[in-house]
């Protein structure tokens, strides 16, 4: 057990003395442990340093106002979470104000070399972090993780994967982000997700006011990734694919996407020529009706205490309703 509010004078990770940093319960730990967080602001920078298959959870994943108010706040010292090589589980935390100059992974950095690597990480909000080059708010390396059930906003990053970047070298390698709400996230490539080799598969997700100069919503390099019954809306690209830009490199991307509305249907997506995405017959092309859309605020940029990132619930006469 963690907490932060625990006068530290016996620590030793009961619930009638828990440690006060997150870290410290973390190197206590051994192969398949659980270590849970009590709701407080932790300013730490979290590593799981290899394969236990640790579970790091706060009190009640389930409950929003748990997680907004567990807090891990990595005082722009480098990323905020750290897993290598790792099948993991990160639940239930906000992870905030991670900046990291060594380029990746601002808010969540995912480290992996070997097709072990497959963190699982859920019900989390993952906003306001950046990171010099690419992953504002999550980068995976070699990776196969589960992104779930988590709310991706406000983070940037100068090159690609404003919210998340996905750089594999094999087609092995498979992420899974699905029922997460990716909303004023921006980059260069990819304001929303930047996804670069591998088959990764993209569902229930509503991607929605993301900013990049190609790809708003996604960029995809060498990928061949699934987008089914998911929402990409009002992502804005200064050149090409408001919604979804592909790019030829190395290997022809391939596009599924099945289920879903895509603001401007395939005119919202860029694609090389005899490339276009595979686009089904339930595919749709229609206002999706949130209960409130993102607002950028007066300045326009999402960058500040102005910003409204919306709720992206739908309602009840949305067409993307059964």
């Amino acid at each position: 057990y963690v907490d932060v509010n625990h006068t530290p004078d016996v620590e030793n990770g009961s619930i009638s003395y828990p440690f006060s940093k997150i870290q410290r319960g973390m190197d206590a730990t051994t192969y398949a442990d659980t270590v849970i967080v009590k709701p407080g602001t932790y300013y730490e920078n979290i590593n799981f340093t290899g394969d236990y298959g640790i579970t790091l959870t706060g009190t009640d994943p389930n409950d929003f106002n748990i997680v907004a108010s567990t807090v891990i706040d990595g005082n722009t010292n480098g990323a905020v979470v750290t897993f290598n090589n790792d099948c993991s589980v990160l639940t239930g935390f906000t992870i905030t104000n991670g900046y990291t100059e060594v380029g990746f992974g601002g808010g969540i950095f995912c480290n992996g070399q070997c097709e072990e690597a497959a963190p699982t990480i859920s019900h989390c909000v993952i906003t306001r972090n950046s990171a010099a080059a690419a992953g504002g708010g999550i980068y995976c390396y070699n990776n196969s993780p589960t992104i779930s059930h988590c709310t991706i906003t406000g983070n940037w990053a100068p090159s690609s994967g404003g919210g998340i970047c996905c750089q594999n070298e094999g087609t092995w390698f498979s992420p899974t982000i699905s029922n997460c709400l990716i909303a004023g996230n921006s980059s260069n490539s990819g304001g929303g997700i930047f996804l670069g080799g591998g088959r990764p598969t993209i569902s229930h997700c509503d991607i929605s006011s993301n900013y990049a100069a190609s790809g708003g919503g996604i960029f995809c390099a060498d990928v061949n990734v699934t987008v089914y019954h998911s929402i990409l809306w009002a992502d804005t690209a200064i050149n090409y694919g408001p919604e979804i830009f592909v790019m030829i490199s190395g290997n022809p991307s391939v596009v599924t996407i099945k289920y879903s509305d895509v603001q401007g249907g395939l005119t919202g997506i860029s694609y090389p020529s005899g490339h276009q995405p595979y686009w089904d017959a339930n595919d749709i092309n229609a206002n999706p009706m949130f209960v409130r859309d993102p607002n950028a605020g007066p300045d326009g940029q999402w960058d500040g205490v102005n910003d409204d990132f919306g709720d992206l619930h739908l309602s009840t006469d949305s067409p993307c309703i059964d």
